[in-house]
């Protein structure tokens, strides 16, 4: 349901059967599990180095991050495509334990970090090795003036760097529910219209 749900944020999805974006998220989910296979238990940060990419910490996010999406990791790359920068931006990351701390979530900022690092590290295969996850799965009809036609969702890569993130790092808790969770903590005043909300997504789903 989460990894439909982060599939669902893409608008090009909002004509298609939930049924068959439901589909192509487990798609994307198992896509992501399999691929961390040969990853689990490795030092992801000391790849990323051998592959002479840059991980960056930062204090404080960037001025475009925008609230309630904020950005805790994000990945640059040159101009041949290739990831060449990936930055963390503890005041989000921390923000997010504080978060899960309210609902009884003991969760450090190293592992919270590892997460998003192996996130980014999933971007990093996509584009240097694997080629984009949304063009290794099926299709979504989405429908359009003319009937239906074919999409590939592009945050099918999100949906599996969640997973693999997740398998990697052996986080309990899906990313998609973590920035729940987090909101909620962060917003307790809020808590009913938020927990309402995310509700009512789920029971669409």
């Amino acid at each position: 349901m989460l990894d439909t749900a982060e599939l669902q944020r893409e608008r090009a999805l909002a004509t298609a059967d939930v049924d068959d974006v439901r589909r192509v998220a487990v798609q994307a989910h198992d896509l992501g599990v399999s691929r961390a296979a040969q990853w689990c238990g490795k030092d992801l940060l000391e790849c990323l180095g051998h592959a002479g990419v840059v991980v960056s910490s930062h204090k404080c996010s960037p001025d475009w991050s925008v609230s309630g999406v904020e950005i805790a990791a994000y990945t640059t790359r040159d101009a041949s495509g290739h990831v060449c920068l990936i930055d963390l931006f503890e005041d989000v990351i921390e923000r997010k334990v504080q978060g899960l701390a309210a609902f009884g979530v003991d969760a450090s900022m190293d592992l919270v970090k590892d997460l998003h690092l192996a996130h980014e590290f999933y971007h990093y295969l996509e584009f240097s090795q694997l080629g984009l996850t949304c063009d290794s799965i099926d299709a979504v009809q989405v429908r359009g003036l003319f009937g239906r036609k074919p999409h590939h969702p592009s945050r099918a890569g999100e949906v599996a760097a969640h997973a693999f993130a997740r398998a990697c790092i052996g986080f309990p808790f899906h990313p998609v529910l973590i920035d729940v969770m987090s909101r909620m903590g962060a917003q307790g005043a809020d808590f009913p219209v938020l927990i309402d909300d995310f509700v009512s997504r789920m029971e669409r789903i």
